[in-house]
């Protein structure tokens, strides 16, 4: 499986988004849309966060 941290305006992680697979190697091609997803959670929870 895969993680990647959501973080507040701050930088600390409050949160991670992860996935899970048959196959890693497959999984690594999801990374850009989770990392992705991530900065839309912590846009979302922290509208005037600078990212």
């Amino acid at each position: 499986g895969l993680a990647v941290p959501v973080f507040d305006s701050l930088g600390k992680a409050i949160a991670a988004l992860s996935i899970v697979g048959p196959n890693d190697d497959r999984l690594t091609a999801h990374v850009p849309l989770l990392l992705a997803a991530a900065r839309g959670i912590r846009r979302a929870l922290n509208p005037s966060a600078n990212t």
